[in-house]
């Protein structure tokens, strides 16, 4: 006859020819022993027999973990079976589709499982995760629940979804464009979509991926470089306040792909185009972008200079691994795409060439040019000079040179480097005080507080020499950061590209405050 079962968290529970009523019994009693308390097995079941009874009731997180509270996690979590049920499960609440079974992370799954709710799959959410990917969807699906830092969320003020896209034949043919450095033309490829309602509006939610010609000069002359960018599409996203609300939307993109995660943020006002040209009519009173964050940019000319700076230090007493620096940095980060921590170049660079390893000079009555050197003061060596003084990098440098300095290197000695996107200590130029100063014809280099006391003691020594490479191949700046490698390998093999989106309702002047923030340098 019929059984119900509540407690195991299912709607039902037949026992029928199949499963014998004692069988039940012993179930529903073991699955009543209170939560922390070890539970007393009223019987022995064949494993076959208990995966059965377990495939019939796994519902829901609920019914899986009285399970096993019931018959014993060692017996259930050892089973490549139940791990498939809780797969099944995560699939079914969060959207996170995985077929990995064998060393499947259940913590990782209960963690994510803990979030159900925080954000909405769309179609179906994420498929095809690996062990990595379920790591890390549940530290994201934690980071989503919790406020995004600028601003709090609020009922019906946000707003999270996660579904996969896929690029087609003209995304690879933007990749391609991009590595080739073919410049007749821009490419923009666009993703597969998805539709929801945000705030009750329908939208389609998607990438795209563009390639675009962009004029630059290095030490070979004027050459064209493509750059590469990555987006969120928001022409495809036209949303009007709700409810006539005068609060500014944020919205925030990630993309997931194992231990590898890009994130975006753009800001947008409500647009009001009297006196705008006729195409942008069409947004009057629409959400409009007015500061955008990039996923992905790329620029294979390190920030825009067109070469890398390294500086290495050696001493010079004989010794084994001589031929290794004791120290060295280098003006550009290409495993994270930005300027590196303890080097920065100078734009007059991109003409110069290498110096071979020569002495260091450190001339600390004049450290900072503020007057000339004696006459061959500096021949073939590389001097060390301060920060400041009223005086530009440029001029400092062309009163080592007049010494007879091969290179230079300037220290800030109060301060590290800024690694502020916006301004700070990106690279030396010849401007100071509005006046273009004159190329000073030595290879230059900046450091920061930190590497300065290395090198003043150093050079204290007598003993040490160092080295100011400069390398202008493409080949050298087209190395790319590994989230940028993964891109890649989506893209070209049309494999699932993981996205998650929120909306969140901010008001103008947190908004305001957020965009100054960021734009300062730190």
């Amino acid at each position: 006859q019929p059984f119900s079962q509540r407690d195991l968290g299912c709607e039902a529970f037949w026992g029928g020819d199949e499963f014998p009523l004692r069988l039940m019994l012993g179930v529903h009693r073991a699955a009543n022993v209170q939560e922390g308390c070890t539970a007393v097995h009223v019987f022995e079941l064949d494993t076959s027999i208990l995966d059965s009874v377990a495939d019939f009731v796994a519902s829901s997180p609920r019914s899986l973990s009285k399970l096993e509270l019931a018959f014993g996690r060692c017996e259930l979590q050892g089973s490549s079976l139940h791990s498939a049920r809780w797969l099944r499960v995560l699939g079914a609440e969060l959207g996170l589709w995985s077929e990995e079974t064998d060393e499947l992370p259940l913590d990782a799954v209960k963690k994510a499982l803990h979030w159900i709710g925080v954000s909405r799959p769309l179609e179906g959410g994420w498929y095809g995760l690996g062990t990595a990917d379920l790591h890390a969807a549940a530290e994201l699906f934690e980071r989503l629940h919790a406020p995004s830092g600028v601003c709090t969320l609020r009922g019906e003020g946000s707003a999270r979804v996660h579904f996969d896209v896929r690029f087609g034949a003209d995304g690879s043919r933007a990749l391609s464009s991009f590595f080739h450095n073919t410049v007749s033309t821009a490419i923009t490829a666009s993703s597969t979509v998805v539709a929801c309602e945000i705030f009750g509006q329908s939208v389609s939610l998607g990438l795209q991926l563009c390639t675009r010609p962009r004029a630059v000069v290095n030490v070979e002359g004027l050459g064209p470089y493509m750059v590469l960018e990555l987006n969120l599409d928001l022409e495809q996203i036209r949303l009007a306040p709700p409810n006539d609300l005068e609060e500014c939307l944020l919205i925030g993109c990630t993309l997931q792909s194992g231990e590898t995660r890009v994130e975006s943020h753009s800001f947008l006002r409500k647009f009001d185009a009297l006196g705008f040209v006729p195409a942008l009519q069409e947004w009057h009173g629409l959400y409009k972008a007015e500061e955008i964050e990039h996923l992905l940019y790329v620029w294979p000319t390190a920030g825009g200079v067109c070469h890398i700076a390294e500086l290495e230090l050696h001493f010079s007493d004989p010794g084994p691994c001589t031929d290794r620096p004791a120290w060295s940095g280098c003006s550009w980060d290409s495993a994270e795409d930005r300027p590196g921590r303890d080097v920065r170049s100078a734009v007059w660079n991109a003409w110069q060439r290498s110096t071979g390893l020569v002495p260091l000079v450190h001339v600390l009555s004049n450290e900072l040019a503020a007057k000339p050197f004696a006459p061959g003061a500096l021949t073939g060596s590389i001097a060390l000079l301060r920060r400041g003084g009223g005086l530009g990098f440029a001029q400092k440098a062309a009163t080592a040179r007049d010494a007879g300095a091969v290179g230079c290197i300037i220290y800030d000695g109060e301060k590290a480097l800024s690694m502020s996107p916006w301004g700070g200590d990106e690279c030396m130029g010849l401007m100071f005080d509005g006046t273009e100063l004159p190329d000073p014809g030595i290879p230059t280099v900046l450091v920061g507080q930190d590497v300065s006391k290395k090198l003043v003691a150093a050079a204290k020594t007598g003993n040490s020499v160092v080295r100011i490479g400069l390398d202008h191949s493409r080949e050298c700046m087209l190395r790319m950061p590994q989230r940028f490698e993964v891109l890649v390998e989506a893209v070209e093999h049309r494999k699932p590209i993981h996205v998650a989106v929120s909306f969140e309702l901010i008001s103008q002047a947190l908004m305001t405050e957020t965009l100054q923030r960021r734009r300062q340098p730190v």
